[in-house]
């Protein structure tokens, strides 16, 4: 009896495990999460995918339900509504769910005259009485993402995402991201899962960096600049200091080793270069801020996001 007992407690614990930050709701068969934050339609849809979740839709009366109260206990502006997945941003008018669910097939119905800009308004929300308006992806809106019910397991790393791996020289958790970014998109990323664009605290921290960049070859890395990746730090043009993502100057973050010559502040196209990022060496780079490029994301095991 008591062996089925604790099975019955184990599997409910795994059952339910995700992000401290989402709210498991068993009408929704699985998580949500209001950002409270508004943002653009694609910053919304980036942010909730690299939380490991996606942009909710009304997908069924369910899920369209749950996204109502949520809304009503959250107090969302009701002439305002949220973000949903709904979208026709690869065909003007053909209106479907990040899933590909067409419109017609979902429990909602269009606001009074709506929609109206079927060639410049490509993004859908959703307001609490139940209907959708569409209005220019470029609009910043609150949103819902969903983490769709699955049985998963918290790792050493206090997450899902098995990508994170854990060392033991630092106690800490890295994860190494091929596909580039702009430095302020890859901020986001990180920090979306949990953890911040990787700071390097000393030697031995940068020793950890520069293993964690050798395991990527050139031809696994999808970006033009493939012997740097960015990481937590970048200069504040006021002071022509570098600092942190900690608000720490280099120097007293424990880590301030250049090469010969850098950094140099290249100017690309009228750009300089503001942005931190390690060379395979782990030395520090400067890069350009709007060039996108491979970037490792940090996470101490003892932090769990908050809701926001």
């Amino acid at each position: 009896m008591y062996k089925t007992f604790f099975c019955v407690l184990a599997s409910s614990a795994l059952a339910f495990t995700f992000r401290e930050d989402y709210k498991h709701y068993e009408e929704a068969n699985g998580w949500i999460k209001l950002h409270k934050v508004p943002a653009n339609w694609q910053d919304a849809r980036l942010r909730c995918r690299a939380e490991g979740a996606s942009l909710a839709s009304p997908s069924n009366s369910n899920i369209r339900n749950v996204m109502i109260s949520v809304m009503i206990a959250e107090s969302v502006d009701p002439g305002l509504g949220i973000y949903s997945g709904i979208h026709s941003t690869f065909a003007n008018g053909s209106y479907s769910t990040i899933e590909g669910v067409p419109i017609s097939d979902l429990p909602v119905s269009w606001a009074t005259g709506q929609p109206d800009h079927v060639y410049t308004e490509n993004c859908v929300i959703f307001h609490m009485n139940g209907t959708v308006e569409d209005v220019q992806c470029s609009d910043a809106f609150e949103f819902i993402c969903y983490k769709k019910f699955e049985a998963l397991t918290m790792n050493k790393c206090n997450t899902v995402d098995n990508e994170y791996k854990w060392d033991v020289r630092t106690s800490h958790c890295y994860k190494f991201h091929r596909l580039g970014l702009t430095w302020s998109r890859a901020h986001m990323v990180c920090t979306a899962e949990g953890g911040y664009l990787a700071v390097i605290n000393s030697d031995t921290e940068a020793e950890v960096l520069k293993d964690v960049f050798a395991k990527y070859p050139k031809n696994q890395i999808f970006s033009t600049y493939q012997d740097s990746a960015v990481i937590g730090f970048r200069e504040w043009p006021e002071e022509r200091s570098w600092y942190t993502v900690h608000g720490q100057t280099l120097e007293d973050a424990g880590y301030d080793k250049w090469p010969t010559g850098q950094p140099d502040n290249a100017y690309l196209g009228g750009e300089t270069q503001s942005c931190g990022a390690i060379w395979r060496t782990a030395l520090l780079d400067d890069v350009w801020c709007n060039q996108q490029f491979a970037f490792i994301c940090e996470k101490d095991p003892q932090y769990s996001p908050n809701i926001y």
